[in-house]
């Protein structure tokens, strides 16, 4: 299974063989997204090891759950004005980076659960390495 965030929105699932074989094309087995209308902005996506795919497009955020023919959906209730998600570990944990360098963290194991809502300070940079002492000419 191959899942693929399109640019207008659309998020679609292949099956792919693991084996080419001219016989055997990947082709789209589901479309979970078809918004009323194409609008290009911001979209991500992210694929847990457990068969869900949570989607970020248009101001909502989705985890599919893609396991079974009955594909489900709940919305998850982020922070306005996502600018960033990762989709973490065998289980599905979900970050979310927010405006003002908030991050999100929800177990979406069930429904959407916030695990921890954070405000990272801004523009606080890691420290310098320590300069090396040059030999000379």
């Amino acid at each position: 299974m191959l899942a693929v965030q399109m640019r207008d929105g659309d998020l679609r699932v292949w099956s792919v063989a693991k084996k080419y074989s001219a016989d055997d094309t990947a082709k789209v087995v589901r479309n979970l997204w078809k918004a009323e209308t194409s609008m290009d902005g911001p979209n991500w996506m992210g694929w847990s090891k457990n068969g869900r795919i949570t989607q970020s497009s248009d101001s909502q955020t989705l985890p599919w759950d893609v396991r079974t023919k009955l594909v489900t959906h709940d919305p998850i209730p982020i922070l306005d004005l996502l600018r960033g998600l990762a989709v973490y570990g065998q289980g599905a944990t979900l970050f979310t980076l927010g405006p003002n360098d908030t991050v999100q963290q929800f177990d979406l194991n069930s429904l959407a659960i916030t695990v921890a809502n954070v405000q990272h300070p801004a523009n606080l940079l890691p420290p310098s390495p320590p300069v090396s002492e040059g030999t000379g000419d």
